[in-house]
């Protein structure tokens, strides 16, 4: 919506009809106005920045002879029942026929929305009823725009500078992997960041000590498991932080499942009631399930949004779990893939937030180099993603041409046994900053931690 109302005198109720005539003549620039019948309602719009003229009867009448032959290219919402004051149709049809401006009505949703805010000003959802209002009006005064888009609208309207303040809210956010964060330019951006890797990598695990490391810097997260229970989840951080704690009492220390099955220790309680004061009041793990949607994640993000005014941190374990929306289920997987990160990246744009998104890989390419080809059964990830990431274990640059796949699984099988898994953590695409790099990790699945060691300079990449 164009902000340039908030710098105009504000119309009081005590606004002559001249002044009401001037705001349909373009002296606001902006494309829609609202004619209020209540003072309530007149309120909460024009505390919002939104143009609106507050109208009695009397006034209106004032008004449209003021109007009379001169041209406007308004679009004028009026915001009330109008079956309530017969007066409203004859208005109406004089405005169109003075003024050629398009006329509607207020839709019933939002009617129905203010007239719940006039009558609970202080309810917990009063922070949504006014974000709809806002939307609607700034859909409309973008639909009403006769230069949709205007770049110079853009600058001298608000917009770019509200912009700018909203994309620096979610710029840098930090994994806590220094080198990960510093080749990605100073760490995570409002954007879709999908994250790749074959079975035995530790893909949920590495996101999650993610999560745990933003959260632990007091940043929100959102974190949809479709998979794994909280409990799962819970007890895997639970684990990790008590072997980054006592690193030389090993034998002290407990798994994830034995942590489940009971079993516990003093460092595991401390490991505990840090997890509890560091990270668990800004982790939200929701479980998902089969019927998990993009929309229904949307709506619990949005929804946090309005009711805790923070933007989250969005990870989605993981891609192919999540159910197509009704219109894409006759589709082929690849089509409903496709549906499902179009969506997840429009989260990331319109809430302005990270999005991250765990996803499997294509099975040939299991013992192979990540590439960008690794993930083409998996929608067109490549196009979508502002950042692809793939995990895949360091043995697999060692390859040659020669190697049969019996003899890359029995290496990759013995790679798996070790209690320290020597993994690559690979780059293919970067938005934010440089493309095609390794880190290297290690995996301690016994207690579900990586470690970040640098970045691998020995690059060899196969395609056989």
């Amino acid at each position: 919506m164009n902000e340039t109302i908030t710098k105009n005198k504000k119309l009081s109720i005590e606004t002559t009809p001249g002044d009401l005539a001037a705001i349909l003549h373009n002296s606001t620039g902006n494309n829609v106005v609202y004619i209020a019948e209540l003072q309530e309602d007149w309120n909460t719009l024009t505390n919002a920045g939104i143009p609106a003229l507050y109208c009695t009867q009397d006034t209106t009448t004032q008004l449209l002879s003021m109007l009379r032959g001169k041209p406007t290219r308004k679009t004028i919402i009026i915001w009330n029942n109008p079956d309530t004051v017969s007066q409203w149709n004859e208005i109406i049809k004089a405005v169109k026929e003075d003024t050629g401006a398009t006329v509607k009505y207020l839709p019933d949703d939002l009617r129905e929305t203010m007239k719940q805010l006039r009558k609970n000003p202080y309810s917990e959802h009063a922070t949504k009823w006014e974000k709809a209002i806002k939307e609607y009006a700034e859909n409309e005064e973008e639909e009403a725009n006769p230069k949709p888009g205007n770049v110079l609208e853009y600058l001298t309207g608000g917009k770019y500078e509200k912009d700018l303040l909203e994309f620096q809210t979610a710029t840098n956010l930090k994994t806590m992997f220094p080198v990960l964060d510093q080749k990605l330019n100073g760490g995570l951006y409002a954007g879709l960041y999908v994250i790749g890797a074959a079975p035995g990598t530790g893909k949920t695990t590495f996101v999650l000590q993610v999560a745990d490391q933003i959260a632990e810097q007091h940043k929100h997260i959102l974190f949809f498991s479709m998979e794994q229970s909280r409990l799962e989840l819970v007890t895997k951080s639970i684990s990790r932080i008590a072997r980054k704690m006592y690193p030389s009492k090993q034998e002290r220390l407990k798994t994830s499942l034995q942590i489940r099955q009971g079993y516990t220790s003093n460092e595991t309680e401390q490991a505990m009631q840090k997890y509890k004061n560091d990270i668990a009041p800004y982790i939200n793990i929701i479980e998902g399930n089969f019927n998990t949607t993009a929309d229904t994640i949307r709506a619990t993000t949005e929804k946090y949004i309005n009711q805790n005014a923070e933007r989250p941190v969005v990870i989605i374990d993981y891609l192919q779990i999540v159910q197509p929306e009704e219109k894409n289920s006759k589709k082929d997987m690849r089509l409903q893939i496709d549906g499902a990160l179009t969506a997840f990246k429009q989260i990331s744009r319109d809430l302005n937030v990270p999005v991250i998104v765990v996803s499997s890989l294509k099975r040939g390419d299991y013992y192979k180099p990540l590439s960008m080809d690794s993930f083409k059964e998996t929608g067109g990830i490549e196009f979508t993603a502002d950042v692809l990431i793939g995990l895949e274990f360091k043995e697999v640059r060692n390859f040659t041409k020669s190697d049969t796949d019996e003899t890359r699984r029995a290496s990759i099988n013995r790679e798996k046994e070790k209690p320290a898994r020597d993994l690559l953590l690979t780059v293919l695409k970067n938005r934010y900053g440089i493309s095609y790099f390794d880190i290297e990790y290690t995996y301690m699945p016994a207690y579900d931690f990586f470690t970040e060691l640098k970045e691998y300079k020995k690059v060899k990449r196969i395609t056989a």
